[in-house]
């Protein structure tokens, strides 16, 4: 057992004539079974096959490195709780000179993680080149039950002296209504994630009864130990029944609170809250919240809203 994964199985090694070297293998991790053999001839190269079509090569050049061949056909990659299975078509090299490339002339992962209840049936189709301290997405496609979404990316990395990371991925569907822009940097024990969306559709989150698509952002930043998230959030078209709805949310979360910036929404044409701002202190329990609620109604109400007290634990 190692990391909560069950591994067991055999495998079997042959020396031949010239020290060649040949490997036979079967082995379970969790429930998923898998079976490779391959050969090692000094001079000419490794090549191994197995089970999900399985095939690696790799062949020394006279410039001082090696060939390499990667694929494979619906090959599980057991999670905890989830199996997503990867189809590979990878080419690539070596060399003292130029270290690792490899180019991903198709990376499907189907079986994709339901991260939120209305992501089914995910896939992910990815063209990429890995090299020296640099993946570049040429083609990122992804497809739920809700729409479809492409678009590209980048990630810099470097582990010396300091382990750091600096990156994008933008996607859109194809009318540009549906958009994403995420950005990342990582460097001494910090980070800073931002996420930009457009239009996002509510269907991901499941099926409930207020429907539309939000826009906003969203900005985790600091240590680890220490992160503080920046949440703006706007529901666009939205319905609740058969009347419009419609909210714009403004929030910090920190290890010490939660605030809400601001808040303001309307539902139909009569009922509107705005002004809302409030804390909660995740140290002390205390809370706070003040709005000012309108109706407008035959006999108008404009009134101020306030609620305070403490939660305990």
């Amino acid at each position: 057992v190692w990391a909560d994964y069950a591994f067991n199985g055999a495998v079997s090694v042959k020396w031949g004539a010239g020290t060649n070297l040949s490997f036979q293998t079967a082995f379970n991790v969790d429930s998923e079974s898998y079976s490779v053999k391959g050969e090692m001839i000094p001079g000419a190269g490794f090549m191994a096959e197995g089970s999900y079509d399985f095939s690696l090569l790799v062949v020394p050049h006279d410039r001082g490195g090696s060939f390499i061949a990667l694929s494979a056909a619906d090959l599980p990659i057991p999670l905890k709780g989830n199996t997503v299975y990867a189809t590979l078509d990878w080419i690539g090299g070596f060399s003292r000179d130029d270290g690792l490339e490899i180019v991903s002339r198709q990376t499907r992962l189907t079986g994709l993680p339901e991260l939120l209840p209305g992501m089914t049936n995910a896939t992910a189709d990815l063209k990429f080149t890995l090299g020296d301290e640099k993946i570049v997405f040429s083609e990122v496609v992804y497809r739920d039950d809700v729409s479809t979404l492409s678009g590209n990316g980048s990630v810099d990395f470097s582990f010396s002296p300091d382990t750091a990371m600096n990156g994008w991925l933008f996607l859109t569907d194809e009318r540009n209504v549906e958009c994403y822009t995420a950005l990342l940097s990582t460097a001494l024990g910090e980070s800073d994630i931002r996420l930009f969306f457009e239009h996002s559709p509510l269907a991901r989150l499941g099926e409930y009864i207020v429907r539309g698509d939000v826009s906003g952002a969203l900005n985790a930043y600091g240590p680890a130990d220490d992160q503080i998230l920046d949440l703006r959030l706007a529901l666009n078209n939205g319905r609740l029944n058969f009347e419009p709805l419609e909210f714009d949310l403004d929030m910090t979360i920190s290890k010490a609170a939660i605030r809400v910036n601001s808040f303001q929404g309307a539902y139909g044409s009569i009922y509107k809250l705005t002004e809302g701002k409030g804390e909660f202190s995740r140290e002390t329990g205390n809370f706070d919240f003040s709005a000012i609620f309108q109706a407008d109604l035959v006999d108008p109400i404009n009134a101020e809203l306030a609620f305070s007290g403490t939660i305990l634990d």
